[in-house]
């Protein structure tokens, strides 16, 4: 490839780090997975298209192409959400993706193996292996500063919904704004309120988890046995992974039926909004585990990769009296911040992320989830803390 069409990568990605509050470093690495996706006709388009936000219509301007062979065309950058769509009452707006989560996933999320698909797992999971060897204490005491301060100055990007259970019902709300953050995190009752108030025709699909496809494409296996197909997509954005050819339809129930047999093999629930904002709408319903998942499996990996996110609910403890020290908390706790130790009960309030695995799993009913919106922040483990010794092996 040429030193030209590398820089023309650079400077695409950089217009796409500007469609999401979470950024990826713009590494060789990252311009190797353009180069296997991404053509530089494809590459060309979307430059011309930039920042701005058109409709749909409006993105046959920008190619040359003849009728018939720009229909295949938009298609396939569709397909690989490279370009993403909004559909609104009076028309579709289109604009580009994020990277990640963004056009990578995309790129493998309707399940192919390709010869193309199988190598961009390939190289994206090296980039994870690199998170992992710059986890050095240096540059972990600065992106552990650096978020640190994020924590208390920036929305953040993800948010997280607690497990099912007796829980107080919360409202998460689909089409207003509220207080953001990278991620957050819900509990399934959450989800579940999330999914009965949408109207009756409400899109809903389900595609396939870029987690847990890379991670079989490197040879490994879930811990969790969690499914493949697992990663549940509503509104514009289900619209565009059916139209598309990235996932299929399912129903309310069919979703809920997904949710509650994930999250009984001990998956927690991340909830992504458009742009990895939280003031945004919700777009995907993430059933992820801390084996898998690119964010919380390589912060157990040792990866250079600390937790920011939104979280509804932490954990307590009711009765510790109740406790056998069975330490079936830690095995499902994602942020490693409860189990037992020296023979004693523990519970670091301050890094629950409020997926609710503890609460959910527990035997004894020792512990209850307590609604507490809050960001959490948790730093990058040190070497020693590393709880998955084994790295993706390429």
């Amino acid at each position: 490839m040429s030193k030209e069409l590398r820089e023309k990568y650079k400077v695409l990605a950089g217009l796409m780090n500007g469609k999401s509050q979470l950024k990826v470093s713009v590494v060789s690495g990252l311009i190797d997975c353009y180069e296997i996706m991404m053509t530089e006709e494809e590459c060309d388009f979307l430059l011309s298209l930039g920042s701005k936000v058109v409709k749909r219509e409006d993105l046959r301007s920008l190619s040359p192409l003849s009728d018939e062979d720009y229909e295949k065309f938009i298609h396939n950058i569709l397909n690989k959400g490279m370009i993403w769509l909004k559909y609104k009452e009076d028309g579709v707006y289109a604009e580009l993706s994020p990277i990640f989560p963004g056009w990578v996933e995309i790129s493998l999320s309707n399940g192919g193996e390709t010869e193309k698909q199988v190598a961009l797992a390939k190289k994206f999971a090296s980039l994870l292996q690199l998170k992992r060897k710059v986890n050095v204490l240096p540059l972990r005491k600065y992106f552990n500063y650096k978020y640190e301060i994020k924590k208390n100055n920036e929305i953040a990007p993800i948010s997280i919904a607690t497990a099912g259970g007796n829980r107080e019902k919360k409202s998460i709300i689909l089409d207003k704004e509220v207080e953001s953050a990278e991620n957050v995190i819900s509990i399934a009752n959450e989800v579940y309120d999330m999914l009965d108030r949408l109207p009756k025709d409400y899109p809903i699909a389900v595609i396939t988890c870029f987690c847990r496809y890379l991670h079989r494409q490197v040879g490994e296996t879930c811990r969790f046995n969690l499914p493949e197909e697992a990663c549940i997509q509503i509104g514009s954005f289900a619209q565009q992974m059916v139209e598309y050819d990235v996932g299929h339809y399912i129903t309310i129930d069919e979703a809920r039926e997904i949710i509650k047999e994930c999250e009984a093999k001990g998956a927690f629930h991340n909830i992504y909004h458009y742009g990895l904002n939280t003031e945004n709408p919700v777009i995907s319903i993430c059933n992820c585990c801390w084996d898998c998942c690119c964010l919380h499996g390589v912060f157990n990996r040792g990866g250079l990769s600390p937790m920011f996110l939104k979280a509804h609910y932490k954990a307590t403890i009711k009765d510790e009296s109740k406790c056998i020290k069975c330490n079936k908390c830690n095995s499902f706790c994602p942020a490693n911040c409860t189990g037992i130790k020296d023979g004693k009960l523990f519970l670091d309030d301050t890094h629950c992320i409020g997926c609710g695995q503890c609460a959910y799993q527990c035997p004894e009913n020792v512990r209850e989830m307590i609604h507490e919106e809050r960001k959490v922040f948790v730093p990058s483990l040190s070497k020693d803390k590393v709880r998955i010794k084994k790295k993706y092996e390429l």
